[in-house]
């Protein structure tokens, strides 16, 4: 869905630089420009996946041991969780 998307309003040339696909096609200037394309969304979608699977790992794991900890001790949970966020927010 997101290949599609992307390179749908790469070929129709949204913007200032219309019908960049075309363009680079007829004037020869990069070779295989399609491939290029294809790659560069590829590259994307991985990074991307990447990201939102690590997010998710990282969510679920602070979930589970803040769980853990808050049955120990609810103070020593709330000010740990506090002191990640203040310290997420100042980094």
């Amino acid at each position: 869905f997101l290949a599609r998307r992307l390179a749908q309003a790469y070929l129709r040339g949204h913007g200032p630089d219309c019908n960049t696909f075309y363009r680079l096609t007829l004037t020869g200037d990069i070779d295989n420009p399609d491939q290029r394309i294809c790659q560069d969304v590829i590259d994307f979608v991985e990074v991307m996946f990447s990201l939102v699977s690590d997010f998710t790992a990282t969510t679920m794991s602070v979930l589970g041991f803040s769980a853990v900890l808050y049955k120990i001790s609810p103070m020593v949970c709330l000010v740990t969780v506090l002191y990640a966020v203040l310290g997420t927010f100042v980094a």
